[in-house]
Order: structure tokens, then C-alpha cells, then sequence
């Protein structure tokens, strides 16, 4: 029996063929809101995703949309699941006859089958100016321009390990550029990738501003005997402040100071010189190793007390994880 064409269409999904899909979608429809063509770049990579997780297939599971509010309330389509990873790809099919006339990634989407394992959603993620109807001002497209130069600019060092300087020397140079976008502009191509690759090298250099004081306070604690408990507390207490500050410091996920590394680690696909933060991470893992158990040794506040605190927004949440605050109300120091 000849299969109908959203057969074939799940089908595609299902294989994860890109091409075939290409020739079953119609060259005269929008999908997501986006031509043919974009709404393809998209679900390749969407593709290429799945199988970097170790995804062989997607297995197709029929489902609607459970939304209230959505104009595709009650819509039907597939939720595409890893075969592997078990991540997943909601969409919504709007069909006329046999023909698919548009698909839609759903955000509130209900298989029939609620047994049925998922993973981690998967967004489309189809930027503004990427949609069929935007029409941009030319403002716009000079601001999208810069953005795109500045980004083929430090992507062209892709390769090489940049260290602090060239990296300031970027940023100095962007600044302005920066300064005139806002977290909404997340929504445009160009626009959005400029503006995170920027903020991720001024977060890391936020860091680096505590760079003397982290070595400071490394050489200090290896003086330390660390079998003395009140040694530690006082060295901790000194530098609570600057630990504290470094909480979002995560480069210990792909740097650890006290291993053997590579020379560098990955921000935003740029290669990032292992050397410019390795006295700060030395820091900040000792920090961490004594100073959360410590907390939690001399928290004076119940479990109940904390979420109470958290829950009405309290004054008191800025003491939870204050070690100074619990160890004086002892009367310890």
C-alpha cells in the first residue's frame, strides 16, 4: 500500500534524513514561520544533535498539543525521541488532505502513550529575523553586520590559544558595539551569538580581576595546617568574600589545577589559555573543598528555618551561606 505523505514525513524524521525531506516539503509553505530552506539548516543540525548523543533513529510517537492558551491547542502531531539519548523533538503537523502544510515545535506536547521514557527537549530555536515576514530597518542590518564581523574576527583564531591580551584587545575594540545590544536582541541571528561570546569572555575576565588576591590566598593556605581546624576556619573566613564571588567560576568542569590538562579550555568554540586562570582555580577548589562542609558543620539554621527564609524572602537568606555569620553567633571567633 502507497504510504501518504505525512507517513513519509514522520518517516524522514524518523531516519533522520534531511534530504528526503527536502523533496517532500513544499518550496510554497512556511514552517515555524520560516522558509524551507531555514527551517531545514534547522532540523539538520537539530539532526546532527541527536546523533553526537549516539542516536541511530528517532522514534515517532503521536501526541497533541495540551496547551490552553496556544492557537495549535489540541493539534496533533509527533514527539521524536532519541533512540539512545532520549531527547526529544515535539512538533505540531497542520495537515490539509494528505499534504503537511506546516510544522510546528510544541512546547506543551502530550503523547497518547504516557509511559513513554523522554530525556532533555531540543529547541528549534528559529531566531526573529529569520522568520518569512521580518523586515529589517537598516539600522538593523548595519548592527547585524558588526556583529557578524566582530564574531569572523575573533573566529578566526579559532585554532590559536588566545591569551589575556588578545582577548581585552577584542573586547576593548566591541565594546561599544556590546553596550548598544540588550539580552532581548538573544532573539536575532548574529545579534544573539556576538552577544554571548562577548559576555562569556567579560564574565572570565570579571575573574581574572581577583587573579592577586586568588595566588594571595593559595600561597597562604598552604602554610596552613589544614589537620587544625581553626586554621582553616580563620583562612576561610578571611577570604569568604572572594570565594563567594567566584560561586559561578565553573572552569573546574573542564580544568582541574591539580591534574594534568590540555593547554587550553573551550568558551564559546574559542580556545582559552589554561594559564590565565590556574591561580584562581587552585583557589577556588580549596575554597570549595573546606568551606561548604564547614558550613554545613556550623549552620545555625534549621532545614526548616533556611526554606522558610528563601520562601518569604527574607533578609536572613543573604546569611544561609554566610560561614562568618554561623561561627560568630557560636561565639567561636
Amino acid at each position: 500500500m502507497k504510504k501518504s505523505k505525512i507517513e513519509l514525513i514522520t518517516e524522514s524524521f524518523e531516519k533522520m534524513d534531511v534530504g528526503m525531506l527536502d523533496i517532500l516539503l513544499s518550496n510554497d509553505f512556511t514552517y515555524e514561520d520560516t522558509t524551507k530552506e531555514i527551517f531545514l539548516e534547522k532540523i539538520n543540525n537539530i539532526f546532527e544533535t541527536f546523533k553526537e548523543k549516539g542516536d541511530i533513529k528517532l522514534e515517532s510517537h503521536r501526541g497533541y498539543c495540551k496547551s490552553k492558551n496556544c492557537t495549535n491547542a489540541g493539534c496533533t502531531g509527533y514527539s521524536f525521541i532519541g533512540s539512545h539519548s532520549r531527547n526529544f523533538l515535539d512538533m505540531i503537523f497542520l495537515q490539509d488532505a494528505d499534504d503537511v502544510k506546516d510544522m510546528f515545535q510544541c512546547n506543551e506536547f502530550r503523547i497518547y502513550k504516557k509511559s513513554i521514557k523522554k530525556g532533555e527537549y531540543i529547541n528549534l530555536d528559529i531566531k526573529n529575523d529569520e522568520k518569512a515576514n521580518f523586515e529589517p530597518s537598516i539600522d538593523f542590518l548595519i548592527q547585524r553586520q558588526n556583529c557578524q564581523l566582530a564574531l569572523e574576527e575573533i573566529h578566526a583564531q579559532s585554532n590559536t590559544i588566545l591569551d589575556i591580551d588578545t582577548i581585552l584587545e577584542w573586547m576593548e575594540k566591541h565594546h561599544n558595539l556590546f553596550n548598544s545590544l540588550t539580552i532581548f536582541d538573544n532573539n536575532y541571528t548574529f545579534l544573539s551569538e556576538f552577544y554571548s561570546t562577548y559576555a562569556s569572555l567579560q564574565d572570565l575576565n570579571d575573574f581574572l580581576k581577583l587573579d592577586y588576591i586568588s595566588k594571595k590566598a593559595f600561597k597562604e593556605f598552604q602554610q596552613i595546617d589544614v589537620n587544625i581546624e581553626m586554621e582553616v576556619l580563620k583562612w576561610l573566613i578571611k577570604y569568604q568574600a572572594k570565594g563567594l564571588a567566584l560561586t559561578l567560576f565553573l572552569y573546574k568542569e573542564a580544568f582541574d589545577p591539580f591534574q594534568k590538562q590540555s593547554e587550553y579550555l573551550m568558551i564559546d568554540n574559542l580556545k582559552i589559555a589554561t594559564t590565565i586562570i590556574v591561580d584562581i582555580a587552585k583557589f577556588k577548589f580549596q575554597f570549595d573543598k573546606y568551606y561548604w562542609p564547614m558550613l554545613q558543620k556550623y549552620n545555625t539554621f534549621s532545614e526548616k528555618e533556611s526554606n522558610q527564609y528563601v520562601k518569604e524572602d527574607s533578609k536572613m537568606v543573604d546569611y544561609i551561606s554566610d560561614l562568618t555569620f554561623h561561627i560568630k553567633k557560636r561565639g567561636i571567633l
